[in-house]
Formats: structure tokens, sequence, C-alpha cells
């Protein structure tokens, strides 16, 4: 187990301007001071760390039932299948760290603020978030059932395939967040505000409860998802025939989608895998696909004309009937001619908008 480390409110990035929400940590770091050995082993034991700086710790598989972590500053930490039931986090701060596999259930994490977080695959029923910021966080494959989001900042956070049933979102605020496969029913959505959320024909939403028009994405064959911006999305094997992404940015697993047909106009879909994923006739004229996983893939009579496919991985890749032009950027030492690509010198034009 690594080192618990303490520190001193003299560490430069805490004078910082931070935007913490409704967090007190700047009325509380003047008790911050170092530890021992002798501490660390106290908080095992005690389970109390309140105000405290956990930094670079790896407490995998501790046991923190009802842990007192009221104001705490958690950085670059590991806590995977930890027990924190009951655990009490109130305006602590968690920034690049892991609660995967982790049982949460009926912990009180009111005004916490979470940076960068991951919490897949763990157990939530019953977690008080209210008036949470929450920015950058992965509850995928999660059980929040019953949880409370009242009045929290809801941003880049990705729910799919989680239970959120009977959650209560009531005044939350949903920007770039993942719903695909969630389960929602029961769940408390007045007064909660949405934009660029994504959902898909799996995601279940409480009786009667309808999206405003703008500011959600519909991901299906043949919908219109342009200008949908969403990272972390696992969209393996999923039906995209047709659909709409232009002038979107995504960053995903596409491996083995099919988006045949689909027109991906100056999206951006770069670091993204899209491995054994078929776009044949596909349009992505001026899409970006730098440092994407293409291997295998299905191009065959794509338009790819100004198409920047720098740093791509192609091995495989089925380019045969490709239309490109000399403005397309291909990864050096690729040859499209002996790949099946098609030069053309005609001039580029918007692709053809759905039916």
């Amino acid at each position: 187990m690594k080192t618990l480390h303490v520190f001193q409110v003299s560490i430069p990035f805490l004078l910082l301007p931070i935007a913490l929400g409704n967090l007190s940590l700047a009325s509380s770091i003047d008790y911050l001071r170092p530890t021992t050995s002798e501490e660390i082993e106290h908080f095992l034991r005690t389970r109390t760390c309140a105000p405290c700086l956990i930094a670079e710790t790896d407490l995998s598989r501790a046991d923190l039932l009802n842990a007192f972590m009221k104001e705490a500053r958690i950085e670059y930490s590991v806590f995977i299948e930890s027990n924190l039931t009951s655990a009490y986090l109130r305006d602590a701060y968690i920034l690049d760290s892991d609660l995967s596999d982790s049982i949460l259930d009926s912990a009180n994490l009111e005004g916490i603020g979470l940076r960068r977080v991951f919490i897949d695959n763990a157990s939530l029923i019953g977690v008080n978030f209210q008036n949470s910021e929450i920015l950058g966080g992965l509850f995928r494959n999660s059980n929040l059932d019953s949880s409370n989001f009242n009045y929290s900042n809801l941003i880049e956070v990705n729910f799919s395939n989680s239970n959120l049933s009977n959650v209560n979102f009531e005044h939350a605020k949903f920007g770039r967040v993942t719903l695909l496969g969630a389960d929602l029913t029961g769940a408390d959505l007045n007064s909660a505000s949405f934009e660029n959320v994504i959902y898909d024909a799996h995601t279940k939403f409480p009786e009667g409860f309808h999206f405003p028009e703008d500011g959600v994405y519909f991901l299906a064959p043949y919908a219109s998802a342009i200008g949908v911006d969403g990272t972390a999305l696992d969209l393996t094997d999923q039906n995209l025939e047709g659909i709409d992404i232009s002038d979107s940015h995504i960053l995903g697993d596409f491996s083995r989608t099919i988006l045949d047909y689909a027109i991906l106009e100056n999206a951006n879909l770069g670091r993204s895998n899209l491995t054994y994923a078929s776009l044949a006739q596909a349009c992505l004229i001026n899409a970006r696909f730098v440092r994407t996983n293409l291997a295998h893939t299905n191009l065959r009579g794509a338009d790819i004309r100004n198409t920047n496919l720098r740093g791509s991985i192609l091995d495989g890749a089925d380019f045969d009937g490709a239309i490109y032009n000399e403005g397309t950027l291909f990864p050096a030492g690729f040859d499209p001619i002996a790949a099946g690509a098609i030069l053309s010198d005609d001039a580029v034009v918007a692709c053809k908008p759905l039916d």
C-alpha cells in the first residue's frame, strides 16, 4: 500500500483559484498538517480523515465503512473495490481518482466536487450527491437507485447502462451527459436543464417524460445528431446506419458499429476506436480521424475528401472505391491507390443531407 500524504496549506496549487461550487475547502485547509506513519494506520483503523489531503495513494479493497472524511481532498488515488458504505464525504473534493467496483451505498457526498473520476461498476444506492459539482465522471454500469442529485451540476458525466431509477435530479443541470442504455424509471427530472445530452432506444425514462426539443441527441439509424459532443462513449456493435453526426466531436468505441451511409461531415472522431466498423458509402468530407484506430474498417465507397487521417491505424482497412482528393491526409507511407481508393479532382460540395 502506498503512503497516505497529508500536506500543509503552503502547497502552491491550493492557493490557485479553483471553482469548487459549494465546497468549503478554503475554510478548512488551515487544519492540514504533515502526517506520520502512525497517523496513516490511525486513519485506516479509525476511518477518520477530516480534513486532509490524500494523494497518489492506493487504498484498493480498504474497509472504510462509516468513514468520516468531511472536506477531504483526494487526488490521483485508487479506491477500487473499497467499502465506503455510509461514508461521510460532505464538501470533499476528488480529482483524477478511481473508485470503480466500490460500494458507496448511503454515503453522504453532499457538496462534493468530482473532477475526472471513475466510479464504474459501483454500488451507489441512496447516495446523497445534492449540490455536487461533477466535471468528468464515469458512472458506467453502476447502480444509483434512489440517489439524490438535487441542484447538482453534471458536466461530461457518463451514466451509460446504469440504474438511475428513482433518482432525484430535480433542478440538476445536465451538460454533455451520456444516458445510453440508462434506466431512469421513476426518476425526478422536474426543473432539470439539458444541454448536449445523449440517449438511445435502450434508455428508459420516467412515464410521461419528454425531453425539450433542443440540447438532446438521439442516437439511432438515420437519426439527426448534428453537433453532438460526447466522450467515453461505448457504441460497440450498434446499428447507426445513415445517422447524421456532422459537426460532432466524439471520443468513443465504435468497434463493429454499422455507420454505412452515415454523414460525418466536419466531425471529429480523433483517437476513437473504429476497428471492424463499417462506413461503406459514408460521407466523411472534412472529417478528422487523427490517431484513430481504423484497423479492418470498411470504407468502401466512402467520401473521404479533405479528411484528416494522420497518425491513424489503417491495417486491413478496406478503401475499395473510396473517393479522396489532394486535401485528404493519410498516415505516412500509406498508398491510397494501392488500397483501392480513387483520386478525385471534382469540387468538394457538402454531404447530401438525409431525406
